[in-house]
């Protein structure tokens, strides 16, 4: 069995607080599709977005939900995507984790890390697959690769 997990989560501040909930009424996120209705309009209202989800199909459309809220926001959101082939014990090797970035709408997808600690699959948002990123890097958005670049001192010399 596959399980497709999303892990979703910003700050929100100032008067987006108030605008972007009306801003979202014109249109429908995907994610929407497996929460309650208003929930992420009252996430933003609170200040803070916390959105976790574990589907047994992928959600097409997470990549341009975090497009859309980038549009509106002044701020790089990330967001989490990992596939899982479940198996007992579970194998890292079984999993793929890709960190989803948006800024002023435009994503880029980068690949992260999985590692194991005591048994347990571990994937972290700021475990980036670096070797792979050197291997992409001719191909990343400039502001990809200049968040990449003040993150990770190797990153530098390309």
């Amino acid at each position: 069995m596959i399980l497709f997990h999303y892990h979703l989560a910003f700050e929100v501040s100032g008067t987006d607080r108030q605008n972007l909930p009306m801003i979202l009424e014109d249109y429908r996120l995907d994610l929407e599709d497996h929460l309650d209705d208003g929930a992420v309009a009252s996430q933003i209202r609170a200040g803070r977005v916390q959105i976790g989800l574990t589907l047994s199909e992928p959600l097409e459309g997470f990549e341009s939900d975090i497009g859309l809220l980038s549009t509106y926001l002044h701020q790089v959101l990330r967001g989490l995507e990992v596939r899982e082939l479940v198996s007992d014990p579970p194998d890292p090797r079984q999993v793929v984790a890709t960190k989803v970035l948006g800024r002023l709408g435009e994503t880029h997808r980068t690949p992260l890390l999985v590692g194991e600690d005591e048994g347990r699959i571990v994937v972290d948002l700021d475990r980036d697959d670096l070797d792979e990123l050197e291997f992409q890097w001719p191909g990343l958005p400039l502001w990809v690769q200049n968040g990449l670049r003040i993150k990770y001192p190797r990153l530098r010399r390309l």
